[in-house]
């Protein structure tokens, strides 16, 4: 098991991987990270609060039933590293800036974090730099 803190900071939370995201039926055949998905990568992204989030799920079951709420024609996609994450982060149209994390499918209900792409990144080149050293 590894050694996780007891405390978080009051503006942190945990979300241990992998993470699903949801492609599209017309994209299935790309992966996170494939250069080749053309300029439309095809996941799902969200308004929340007046910005373009990506939708991003901590458990698969939450990103099928979102998916079958909602009607979306795609499934969820895991996201086993944080490589594949930044990856498939560098290839968003750049007006999606947000990650939502565990969005619910009803109208007007909140996700249960929406942070912004850049500090997702940040957090996890400092995570994996941190498993580098140990």
């Amino acid at each position: 098991m590894s050694d996780l803190p007891e405390d978080l900071p009051p503006d942190a939370f945990l979300a241990t991987m992998p993470w699903w995201v949801v492609l599209g039926r017309e994209h299935e055949a790309a992966s996170p990270t494939s250069p080749d998905g053309g300029e439309s990568p095809g996941y799902l992204v969200l308004d929340a609060d007046g910005s373009t989030c990506l939708a991003v799920f901590t458990d698969e079951d939450l990103a099928q039933r979102f998916v079958g709420d909602v009607g979306f024609d795609g499934g969820p996609l895991p996201v086993d590293t944080p490589e594949q994450f930044l990856g498939l982060a560098r290839r968003l149209p750049a007006i999606c800036e947000y990650a939502a994390f565990d969005p619910p499918s009803r109208v007007g209900a909140r996700a249960r974090w929406v942070v912004p792409l850049t500090e997702v990144a940040r957090a996890l080149q400092k995570a994996r730099h941190e498993a580098g050293e140990e």
